[in-house]
């Protein structure tokens, strides 16, 4: 009885971590018993995902196509019908997807289109019928709109690509933000660059963290981008390379290829920098980075070293 009692709960925290539903457990635990193999039926999908993913992409292009042809002759309730309707409708799809599991893969580029449409026929709308006043105020509430919906589809549906989308839009509607307050940019970047990474690593421990890898290297890119702007020059210059240092710490830690990336891209760009502006035809320069560089090598193979024999050892 206590061996059954584990098996479940374990069986129920692993569904928790990945986000299962009883529905998904069930087909997983018939799918033997069916007619068709199951490697056959993951073709199956597979094939059913790139048709939904043509055939959005037609759908979409189709769409583009009659807008750019008739967008001159049409009035401004056609304009907004034409871009926010179709996108309306595209989301309503989508959503009607989700509650027929034939049909739920389907979902995906239907919700790109409305990802596509909808911002595009809310801009639409402001310029059409504004009376004037700061553009920055129209894409302010777009994005706080297509937030907010996406946000609402996450809590509801738990979607991958529904916490991908807001986290899009979040992240538009803060640069709109601090746009406003007229906040320096460096500083906007370094803020929304820290924010996105600490929320990425809390997706990473969850049920969505497929969309981590995009996440951190946005994250990373704000973050690095503001840094340098905002050291560049200054007496504490070189504390950008502290920087770049501890977040391929991090990317250690999270084990993040995205972060590890842009971290080594960094670092290696601001040494570039250093070296052209201070050091140019100095040769003992690059001696000196090869000797540094092979330090650091070694200090990390004996630490490497002394964990694995004395602190691993004391603490086992």
């Amino acid at each position: 009885m206590t061996n059954r009692r584990e098996a479940l709960d374990e069986i129920l925290a692993i569904a928790t971590r990945h986000g299962l539903t009883p529905r998904e457990i069930a087909d997983a635990i018939q799918a033997p018993h069916r007619d068709t193999p199951p490697a056959q039926a993951h073709k199956s999908r597979q094939v059913a995902t790139i048709f939904g993913y043509i055939g959005g992409i037609f759908v979409f292009a189709g769409i583009a196509a009659f807008i750019g042809m008739r967008w001159d002759v049409m009035g401004s309730a056609a304009r907004i019908v034409i871009t926010l309707g179709s996108g309306t409708a595209a989301l309503l799809m989508a959503l009607a997807t989700l509650g027929d599991e034939r049909y739920r893969r389907a979902s995906t580029p239907l919700f790109l289109i409305a990802v596509a449409l909808q911002p595009t026929g809310m801009l639409v709308t402001f310029y059409e019928y504004s009376t004037g006043g700061d553009p920055l105020h129209a894409v302010l509430a777009t994005t706080a709109a297509m937030a907010a919906q996406y946000g609402a589809i996450l809590w509801k549906a738990r979607r991958d690509s529904a916490l991908f989308v807001t986290l899009f839009f979040m992240t538009g509607l803060f640069w709109t933000a601090f746009e406003l307050l007229e906040v320096d940019g460096e500083w906007a970047a370094v803020v929304i660059g820290c924010s996105l990474l600490s929320v990425t690593y809390g997706i990473g421990r969850g049920p969505h963290a497929v969309i981590t890898p995009f996440w951190y290297f946005v994250g990373s890119v704000h973050l690095f981008a503001g840094s340098f702007d905002l050291l560049e020059g200054t007496p504490i210059e070189v504390l950008y390379l502290a920087i770049a240092c501890f977040m391929i710490y991090v990317s250690v830690v999270t084990r993040s290829r995205a972060l590890l990336l842009t971290s080594t891209l960094a670092m290696l760009g601001y040494i570039g920098y250093f070296t052209s502006e201070h050091f140019d035809n100095v040769l003992g320069w690059p001696i000196a980075l090869i000797i540094f560089g092979l330090a650091v090598i070694g200090a990390g193979a004996l630490a490497f070293r002394i964990n694995r024999k004395y602190l691993q050892a004391s603490t086992s």
